[in-house]
């Protein structure tokens, strides 16, 4: 596969915005959705979510997501029909 080549610095200097540090906007939103992640943590943590029924059902999660590809997908092409 033939490799392209790119000028990087003349694409940073034609988009400065899109290499520059995060602004105001954009770390707001990082942070309100990092907000949202702990909240949602702690919240699952008070309502015992996190508890040894819980670590076993994602096991068994595990167990039957590797049970859906069927057991003969004709190549390692046609895996990826699936996947």
């Amino acid at each position: 596969m033939a490799r392209m080549a790119f000028d990087t610095r003349a694409i940073r200097e034609r988009h400065p915005h899109h290499f520059g540090a995060p602004g105001r906007d954009q770390r707001l939103t990082i942070a309100a959705g990092a907000a949202a992640v702990i909240l949602l943590v702690v919240a699952m943590a008070q309502l015992g979510f996190f508890g040894s029924k819980f670590f076993v059902g994602v096991g068994k999660l595990g167990v039957i997501a590797g049970l859906m590809p069927p057991p003969n997908p004709g190549g390692s092409g046609h895996v990826r029909l699936f996947l």
